[in-house]
C-alpha cells in the first residue's frame, strides 16, 4: 500500500523537513498544505522545502512525488471539501499538523477524519522535545454504551482478559458479550491476542482513552 505524508505549512519549514527525514524511507508522496494569501515568509519556507527534496532526497536515491495545495480557509466548509478529496482509500497517510495557522490545521484535521482514510495524526511539541501521535479512529470510537464501559474498564483492571473473565466481572451474557467485543474491535477500542486455546482481549490506546481514569 502506498503511503503519503501530508503536512500543514506556515512560516517555518523545520517541522516539514523533520517529518520528511523521519518518513522518507516509507513514503512515496508528499503533500504540503498552505493557506492563502501566501505571505513572503511562507513562500520562503516552500522554497526551502523544495530545495531539501530536490537535493537531499534526490541524493539519497529516493523517488518522491510532491505537490503543494493552497487553501482559502475563510470558507472553511469549502476548504474541508477540497482537502477531503486528497485522502483516498488506496493510500495510508501520516498527517503532520505541526505548522501553519490554527484554522488551517483544524480544517485539515476535519477533512482527514471525515474522509475515513487510514493513517495517523502527529503533532510536534512547541518546545521541539518530541511529538505526539493520535489514531484518528478515536473520534468515531465512542461514546461507549453502559455494557461497553463495563467491558473496557474490566480489561483495564485486569490488564488483559478472556471472555470468561469479562463475563465473571460484568455479568453480561455470553452472546451479548461477543457482540460487544466484535463492535469494540471493529472500532479500534480493543485488540485480541491468542495464546494456545485462549483468546485474550487488551485495550488499544483508543480503549485506554475511553476507559475510566485511574484514581
Amino acid at each position: 500500500m502506498a503511503r503519503a505524508l501530508v503536512t500543514t505549512i506556515g512560516f517555518d519549514e523545520r517541522f516539514v523537513v523533520r517529518a520528511l527525514i523521519r518518513y522518507l524511507e516509507n513514503i512515496d508522496h508528499f503533500i504540503g498544505i498552505l493557506s492563502t494569501p501566501i505571505e513572503q515568509r511562507a513562500l520562503q519556507a516552500i522554497s526551502n522545502i523544495k530545495n531539501f527534496i530536490d537535493k537531499y532526497v534526490v541524493d539519497s536515491g529516493k523517488r518522491l512525488a510532491y505537490e503543494f495545495i493552497e487553501i482559502d480557509i475563510t470558507d472553511p466548509y469549502e476548504a474541508i471539501a477540497r482537502l477531503k478529496r486528497i485522502f483516498t482509500p488506496n493510500n495510508e497517510y501520516v498527517v503532520n499538523l505541526s505548522g501553519g495557522m490554527r484554522a488551517l490545521t483544524i480544517v485539515t484535521f476535519i477533512a482527514f477524519i471525515i474522509s475515513r482514510a487510514r493513517g495517523e495524526i502527529e503533532i510536534e511539541l512547541e518546545n521541539l522535545q518530541g511529538r505526539i501521535s493520535i489514531d484518528p479512529r478515536i473520534i468515531t470510537a465512542g461514546p461507549l454504551s453502559s455494557d461497553e464501559e463495563k467491558i473496557v474498564n474490566t480489561i483495564k483492571k485486569l490488564g488483559r482478559a478472556t471472555y470468561r473473565d469479562i463475563m465473571k466481572e460484568t455479568g453480561i451474557p455470553r452472546a451479548t458479550l461477543f457482540k460487544h467485543l466484535s463492535s469494540l474491535r471493529s472500532r479500534g477500542v480493543i485488540d485480541q491476542q491468542r495464546e494456545g486455546r485462549n483468546t485474550y482481549y487488551l485495550l488499544t490506546n483508543i480503549g485506554r482513552s475511553l476507559s475510566n481514569p485511574e484514581k
